[in-house]
Parts: C-alpha cells; sequence; structure tokens
C-alpha cells in the first residue's frame, strides 16, 4: 500500500515555476524603487518650476489689467478728472483684477477712496498704479530667483535619477544574461499597468522596448536642439546687471524689446516632441509681444488601448536593456544647456529687480522696460519649465522599458 501510495504521488504533475536568484531579485526590487523615488523627487521640483511660472503668468495679467483699466478710466474722463462715481467703479474693477489674480494687495493701494484725495484723483491714481506695478516687477523678481534656484536643485537631482535608473537597468541585465531555459508561455502576455502610457508607440499599441528607446532617444534629441534655439536669442543676450547707466534706457529698451518680441516664432503654435508619447504645445498670445500672453503644456500624442504587452524573446530583452543602457549618454550632456538657461534667468531677475527698486528717468520708457521685462521673465520661466517637463518624461520612458524587460524575464527559468 505505501509503494502504491508513493508511485501515485510520483506521477503528479507539479507545474514548472521560473527558478530565481531571491538575492538579484531582491537588489532589482530595490533598484527600481529607488528609481521610482529619484524621479518622483525631479517631478515635484518640475511642479515648483511650474508654480512659479503661473506666479509670473498671474504678475503679467494683473499688471496689464490693472495699466489698462486705469489708463483707460483717466482718459475716459480727460481733463476734468476722475469723479466721485468714477472713482467707486474703479475701486471695484481694481477690486475685482486683484481677486482673481489672487494678489493680496489692498484695491485702495491703487483706487483709494475719492474724499481721502485732496488733489486730481485721476494724478493720484496714476501714481498708485506706478508704485503697485513696482511691487509686482519685485514679485517677478522673486518668483525668476526662485526658478533659478530650483534649475540648480533639478540638476544636482538629475546626476542622481538617472544613475539610479540606469543602476535598475544594469541589475535587470544580469538577471536577463542569466536565463538559460525557454519561457514556460513564451507565447503569453504579461500587464504593465500604468507603464503602459510611456510605452505606447504611435500605433497606439504597446512596442518593444528597443525600437521604443531608439524613437525616444531621437524625439528627446531633436527636442533639445529646437528648445535650445527657441530662447538662443535671449540666451546669448548680453543682459546688464544691475542697471547701471540710467542714460543708456532708450538704446538697451529697444534691444531688449526686439529680443523679447522674438521669444515666440510668429503667431503660430510651437509643438515639441518630448518622447514618443509626449510632447510640449506652447502657444503665443495676440498683441505686440506674444510671450506677453502665451501658454505652455505637456500634450499626451498617443491613445493607451491596451495594457498588456506579450512576453519578450530573448533576443528582444538582450537588445532592449542594451538600447537604455545606451540612451543615457543623452543625459550627460544637458548641463551645459540648463546651466546657460538657469544664468539667464538669474540675470532677468536682477535686471527686473533693479528696474523696480530704481527706476528710469522718464516713466514712458520706464513703463516700456518693465513690458518687456515681464516678457523675457515669462519667457525664462517657459524655458526652464520646457527642461524640467521633459527631462523626467524621458527617465519615465526608460525606466517602463526595463520594467517591461524585467517582468518578461521573470517567466524564464
Amino acid at each position: 500500500m505505501g509503494a502504491s501510495l508513493l508511485k501515485q504521488l510520483s506521477a503528479v504533475q507539479v507545474p514548472h515555476k521560473p527558478q530565481v536568484d531571491t538575492s538579484l531579485e531582491s537588489a532589482i526590487v530595490e533598484a527600481a524603487a529607488t528609481a521610482d523615488g529619484n524621479i518622483e523627487s525631479l517631478s515635484d521640483i518640475a511642479a515648483t518650476v511650474d508654480q512659479h511660472v503661473g506666479e509670473i503668468s498671474t504678475g503679467i495679467c494683473v499688471a496689464d489689467s490693472l495699466t489698462d483699466v486705469v489708463d483707460n478710466t483717466i482718459a475716459l474722463y480727460g481733463e476734468g478728472g476722475i469723479d466721485e462715481q468714477g472713482a467707486e467703479l474703479l475701486r471695484i474693477s481694481v477690486e475685482s483684477i486683484l481677486k482673481v489674480g489672487g494678489v493680496n494687495i489692498p484695491a485702495e493701494m491703487i483706487a483709494p477712496s475719492f474724499e481721502s484725495v485732496t488733489g486730481n484723483y485721476s494724478t493720484e491714481v496714476a501714481a498708485q498704479k506706478g508704485n503697485v506695478i513696482s511691487r509686482i516687477m519685485t514679485w517677478l523678481h522673486a518668483a525668476l530667483q526662485s526658478i533659478s534656484e530650483s534649475m540648480k536643485a533639478f540638476w544636482l537631482r538629475l546626476t542622481t535619477s538617472s544613475k539610479s535608473v540606469e543602476d535598475y537597468a544594469k541589475k535587470v541585465s544580469e538577471k536577463v544574461k542569466a536565463i538559460k531555459g525557454d519561457a514556460k508561455d513564451a507565447e503569453g502576455t504579461i500587464s504593465v499597468g500604468g507603464n503602459a502610457l510611456w510605452l505606447t508607440g504611435r500605433s497606439d499599441h504597446i512596442s518593444k522596448p528597443d525600437r521604443h528607446v531608439v524613437e525616444t532617444v531621437a524625439r528627446f534629441e531633436d527636442f533639445v536642439v529646437e528648445w535650445r534655439n527657441l530662447w538662443g536669442k535671449i540666451i546669448d543676450f548680453q543682459f546688464p546687471t544691475p542697471l547701471s547707466d540710467p542714460k543708456k534706457m532708450e538704446e538697451l529698451n529697444t534691444k531688449l524689446h526686439a529680443v523679447a518680441v522674438d521669444t515666440v516664432k510668429g503667431t503660430k503654435p510651437v509643438k515639441i516632441d518630448i518622447t514618443v508619447g509626449h510632447a510640449i504645445d506652447l502657444k503665443p498670445g495676440a498683441g505686440e509681444v506674444p510671450m506677453l500672453a502665451a501658454t505652455a503644456k505637456v500634450v499626451v500624442n498617443v491613445t493607451v488601448k491596451d495594457k498588456t504587452a506579450p512576453v519578450l524573446t530573448k533576443d528582444e530583452m538582450k537588445h532592449g536593456i542594451d538600447t537604455v543602457l545606451e540612451a543615457f549618454g543623452v543625459l550627460r550632456k544637458l548641463e551645459k544647456d540648463m546651466e546657460k538657461v538657469q544664468e539667464t534667468t538669474t540675470r532677468v531677475s536682477r535686471l527686473t529687480k533693479s528696474v523696480s527698486v530704481k527706476g528710469t528717468d522718464t516713466p514712458i520708457k520706464e513703463a516700456e522696460l518693465r513690458q518687456t521685462l515681464r516678457a523675457l521673465s515669462k519667457a525664462c520661466g517657459f524655458a526652464s519649465w520646457g527642461w524640467t517637463n521633459a527631462v523626467p518624461y524621458y527617465l519615465k520612458t526608460l525606466k517602463a522599458c526595463v520594467k517591461y524587460i524585467d517582468a518578461s524575464a521573470s517567466r524564464y527559468s
């Protein structure tokens, strides 16, 4: 009976499970988690830059709106000056602009009560407007300075983040090289979950890692060139810091204004791919200086239709991981470009502060220069924002490809 039982047990087929090097697998899991954390920290810095760019946009919008409503009101009442009813309507308009913009400045700083003004109300309001615009310029200086500091932090974190994803790829490479047998379910599929967004190609289907990385690198390299060219005139301009000679204001303002006008090419939107699935969409606004009302955002170029992918062959895994490891070379070339954007941002910030504190000898020139500096502030913000958004998307794509290879390798013994 005992022998019969043993014979029956020996006939039971135990399902085949891939053998796993537990120490290597543990190291891979740890490396993947470290890479995720580092990429997330890059995204956090990108979000900080995004916030400051939003502050610049708000400051510009508020400054322009206040200028328009005050100047138009003064022009409407003409030589007689704004009367009591006009003063109240102006106060309501100013209060609305400040409230919508989220600017914590009392409306009375621009539109005081009619009874409190002893002289010409129009003259008083014009002077108050100048004070608030100067305060907004100081606000822009602070936002630009924060962007400059964020760029420094971003580069330091980028070195760590890039290396952590590369380390993860190297450990998965060891896993792929250690494969000796065939996949038990070579015709099966793998669920890639949220990574599908980073693996989906132009056909809206998940691509094989080697091809996907090659296409991603090509698009990212093109982005680096196009983004640099887009802001080249600003980056190469010799900004004076501080504004030491007011007598040269007219010449400086003319040169700066020409640079500001040229920050967005023509009136057509600029769309630049970051990776296979994502692009930056920059749209100019209307008016003489399109950058003042420009908008920028990251858009998705693909539609995720499936979150499952076929198990990769050994050759596909090997070629894929080799291609990923080569792709990190692109990031090592970025330091000089990012450094130049950061330096330019600092120069514009200092010039903005110089104008807001010292002012100029002629009110008209000062108003023109402030408008120009608002446009250049926004352009510097967008230039920084482009870098800090593009790099995490690039790393997330590489990491997703490694994850796909890692999951496929786990199906082999």
